[in-house]
């Protein structure tokens, strides 16, 4: 606002003469793109995909004055949305609600998160209370909750996961919100699909790409280490070979696929009998056990 007094010639208070201007949309769009940019800082300064999400949960929860934040990823696998990450406010409802999410999963068009999943757009739900859509109303009422707002967290036009956010109050959808979340899932989804990139890589560098056990160059690295610690505590170490006799006759008369077939039972056997400190390195072929 700014203005200046009316005074007439005997000088007396005639009025108020001034211009005022109504911002709040400008301030809205200035605290947006501050989250944006918080975002785009969360992203640039974690290690992990977790330790992202975690990151913008928390800023999006902070920011915009939500109790509760999840991410459920695809699991391409089975059809659904799985529970992945959460933050929440340090009070009893916030922190059940987030206990009770991560059992729960989602199907394409199924409550509120499996709607904006389905149609990549977000979804505004003024109160999960009375809202027909919402999947998960035990859980919503359980804990308190009553706004709700997802959205789509997207690369390459493929939804890789979904952000959902709680309140304990009634919420009027916020459309500037609605529309800076479109570039906000648009910067959460490509650093996740890099992350998960270079996992991949990390991981396939290291375990056996049939069996999913550590491979060789995981053994020599775990046989170094435990090499290392016996000499420190002046134990004793032993290292188990174990063959497996006529496997080329199964190759030879079965196929490679049911080769393939009898490693993985022979690897999955191998991990569900031995202790976690025992389990076997790698099943393979010519491969260390």
């Amino acid at each position: 606002m700014s203005g200046e007094p009316r005074i007439d010639g005997a000088g007396r208070f005639q009025g108020y003469r001034g211009i005022a201007k109504d911002v709040t949309a400008s301030k809205r769009a200035e605290l947006l793109l501050k989250l944006e940019h918080s975002v785009a800082r969360c992203l640039a300064e974690a290690d992990t995909a977790g330790e992202a999400l975690q990151a913008v949960l928390r800023a999006i929860c902070e920011t915009e004055g939500w109790d509760t934040g999840r991410y459920f990823r695809v699991d391409e696998q089975a059809g659904v949305l799985r529970f992945s990450e959460s933050w929440a406010l340090p009070h009893l409802a916030a922190q059940k609600f987030i206990e009770g999410s991560r059992d729960v999963v989602f199907r394409p068009g199924v409550g509120l998160s499996g709607m904006a999943w389905q149609s990549g757009q977000p979804v505004w739900s003024d109160d999960t209370a009375t809202d027909p859509r919402v999947a998960q109303a035990g859980l919503s009422r359980a804990a308190g909750s009553h706004g709700a707002f997802i959205f789509p967290v997207i690369s390459d036009g493929k939804t890789l996961g979904v952000a959902a956010f709680s309140s304990g109050k009634v919420r009027e959808p916020d459309e500037r919100l609605l529309q800076a979340v479109d570039v906000i899932g648009a910067q959460i989804g490509q650093f996740v699909q890099r992350k998960e990139a270079e996992e991949r890589v990390r991981y396939m560098a290291t375990h056996d790409g049939l069996t999913r056990l550590p491979n060789r160059v995981m053994f020599g690295q775990m046989l170094s280490l435990a090499v290392a610690t016996a000499r420190r505590h002046q134990r004793h170490l032993a290292v188990l070979f174990v063959d497996l006799d006529r496997f080329k006759f199964v190759n030879d008369t079965l196929g490679h696929e049911a080769g393939d077939a009898l490693l993985k039972e022979i690897a999955a056997r191998f991990t569900q009998t031995l202790r976690a400190t025992s389990s076997p390195v790698s099943v393979g072929t010519s491969s260390w056990c």
